[in-house]
C-alpha cells in the first residue's frame, strides 16, 4: 500500500515554524519590555522633579514618556495577538477621561505635524461626558493607528 504524505510533512513543517514564530515574539518582547520597563519610571521621576524647568516637561519629557508607553502598548498587543490566538486575550475595562487620552495622542503627532505645517487639534462639546468605560489602551491604539493615514492626506 502506498500513501502520499506529503500534505501531513507540511502541515508538520508549518507547525514547527508557528512554535518558532511564537518563541521570537516572547523573545523580542521581552527584550524590548526590559529598556522600557527602566525608562517609564525615569521619564515620570523627570517630570515630577521641580528642577526640570515646565517648558522641558512639556515639550520634550511628556512626549518621550507617552512614546515610551505607547512602544509598550505595542508590545503588549503583541503578546495579546499571541494570547488571541490561544483564545487567552482579556480586554481591560476601566473608566477614564477620554479627553486626557486623546490630549496624549495628540502629543504624540505634534511634532511630526509641526514639520509639515499642520495644526492639529481636537475640540469636545462642553454638553459631551469626557468619562468612558472601554478599554483605554485599545482605543488609544486605534486612534494611533488611524491619525497616521488622516495626517498624510495632501491638502
Amino acid at each position: 500500500m502506498v500513501r502520499d504524505v506529503t500534505h501531513v510533512e507540511e502541515m508538520l513543517k508549518l507547525k514547527a515554524l508557528d512554535q518558532h514564530k511564537d518563541m521570537l515574539l516572547a523573545s523580542v518582547t521581552h527584550e524590548l519590555r526590559t529598556p522600557l520597563n527602566c525608562i517609564i519610571p525615569m521619564m515620570v521621576d523627570a517630570l515630577e522633579d521641580n528642577q526640570v524647568p515646565a517648558p522641558i516637561k512639556e515639550n520634550c519629557l511628556k512626549p518621550t514618556l507617552n512614546s515610551a508607553r505607547l512602544l509598550m502598548n505595542i508590545v503588549n498587543d503583541i503578546l495579546d495577538f499571541s494570547r488571541s490566538k490561544h483564545k487567552k486575550l482579556r480586554l481591560n475595562f476601566t473608566e477614564f477621561d477620554v479627553f486626557e487620552k486623546l490630549s496624549e495622542i495628540v502629543q504624540l503627532f505634534e511634532i511630526q505635524c509641526r514639520h509639515k505645517g499642520i495644526y492639529l487639534a481636537f475640540d469636545f462639546s462642553p454638553q459631551l461626558t469626557t468619562q468612558m468605560l472601554n478599554d483605554k489602551d485599545r482605543l488609544g491604539q486605534i486612534i494611533i493607528n488611524l491619525l497616521p493615514h488622516v495626517l498624510c492626506v495632501d491638502t
